[in-house]
């Protein structure tokens, strides 16, 4: 099948749209428009803010830090790091980084 003129427009309109999404994410990142649900839910403005798919499936999971065994995460996104350990350590439960950025 042909490339058409339209399958360009499609692809080049489909990449404005990403990058106007990922803008609007950098400055609400930027802004910590949403500070208090973020720092309720124990992320970092990367993880809180970057979107994302995610599988849909009940997954085991076992935090990085104190290896307990944790209780199933209902996505395949499971966190680095279980609650206590994130707390403790005042990091980002997703990704195990600093949950303040300096």
């Amino acid at each position: 099948m042909a490339w058409t003129p339209d399958d360009v427009q499609n692809i080049g309109e489909r990449h404005r749209r990403y990058l106007e999404d990922t803008f609007a994410r950098w400055q609400r990142a930027k802004k910590d428009t949403e500070q208090k649900s973020r720092q309720y839910q124990r992320e970092c403005c990367w993880c809180f803010y970057r979107g994302g798919l995610t599988g849909a499936a009940f997954t085991e999971w076992s935090c990085r830090s104190c290896e307990k065994p944790q209780v199933m995460h209902p996505n395949t996104a499971v966190p680095a790091l279980c609650n206590v350990c994130a707390d403790y350590l005042s990091a980002c439960v997703h990704c195990g980084g600093a949950r303040e950025w300096a």
